[in-house]
């Protein structure tokens, strides 16, 4: 008789594997098509041909940390004043393409890093839909601040009376006022066409906090009224279709778009900085680690773009 067929147990558990391993990459592959956001600086550029004016790493606590932070504005700072080549950038609007993505605390640092060099910021809270700068720039006020940019729009009241102090040496704020019931309309007007030329009088930058384009078509309308729109990205949630539709609609309406603002990036993390923000003590191995990582015995400071001095 015939012997009954053994079981063949190393066969079945390599094509076991196998097809698991099959499964693991098609499943893996899907995964990249249907994940449609941006994590890298690469892929913004890549998709986008706009330039990069500013990578902002995550805020920690550590002091290496805030610091890190607050030089990606001081070196976006210095960015928008080449941004538009000879023309210089007196009027700026942060917009992003969907919620919370970083637009309003980018005004803020922003403001932060332009008066440190002597200049006069006003703030222009036109985020006449969901209003959150005062309460995150002036988190001790527990009241709003009246009046506001919707009341000078509907009031015809001066604009002196609608610019308040921040605490902050150099920065002023108009805060949004009151929510009307028809934004966009108020945004239309003749008034809120004027108020950034009439804000320009009284300081050397107007920094505008608009809406969300993929909210509504304020912070399109806004464009006009400046001399630069600045887009942020967050690398951690952004979608691309969101940051493409955001593009499409301030090139819809001639924009002057001058870059994109990267945030919560991490590439730009502590070690970008690492050589200018440590203490002197630390620096020796900074370089020491620069020099490891570029092959030689060098020891050439690195800028903050992380090229070589």
């Amino acid at each position: 008789p015939t012997e009954a067929a053994r079981p063949k147990p190393t066969l079945y558990t390599l094509v076991a594997a196998l097809i698991g391993l099959a499964i693991g990459v098609a499943l893996a592959f899907l995964r990249d098509r249907l994940d449609r956001r941006l994590r890298t600086p690469g892929d913004v550029e890549a998709r986008f041909e706009i330039p990069v004016l500013g990578r902002v790493p995550r805020r920690g606590r550590s002091e290496a940390s805030i610091s890190a932070f607050n030089e990606s504005y001081r070196i976006l700072r210095t960015n928008l004043q080449f941004a538009a080549g000879r023309d210089r950038l007196n009027s700026v609007a942060i917009t992003s393409g969907g919620v919370g993505e970083g637009k309003t605390t980018a005004v803020i640092q922003l403001a932060v890093a332009s008066a440190e060099v002597g200049l006069r910021v006003a703030i222009l809270e036109a985020d006449l839909r969901r209003p959150a700068l005062q309460e995150r720039m002036l988190p001790d006020v527990a009241q709003p601040l009246r009046p506001g940019f919707s009341n000078y729009l509907v009031e015809e009241m001066p604009l002196q009376q609608v610019i308040h102090a921040t605490g902050l040496p150099g920065v002023s704020l108009v805060p949004s006022g009151p929510i009307p019931p028809n934004p966009a309309g108020l945004l239309e007007t003749h008034r809120a066409h004027g108020v950034v030329e009439q804000l320009l009088r009284m300081h050397d930058i107007v920094l505008v906090d608009s809406p969300p384009l993929g909210v509504a078509a304020d912070a399109s309308i806004l464009a006009s009224s400046v001399d630069g729109v600045l887009v942020v990205v967050d690398l951690t949630a952004s979608q691309e279709d969101v940051v493409a539709d955001a593009i499409r609609r301030l090139r819809a309406v001639h924009a002057p778009l001058v870059g994109l603002l990267l945030n919560r990036d991490r590439g730009a993390e502590v070690s970008r900085y690492d050589y200018y923000l440590s203490p002197k003590p630390k620096r020796k191995r900074a370089e020491q680690r620069l020099a490891a990582s570029s092959g030689d015995g060098a020891s050439q400071p690195a800028s903050p773009s992380g090229r070589r001095a």
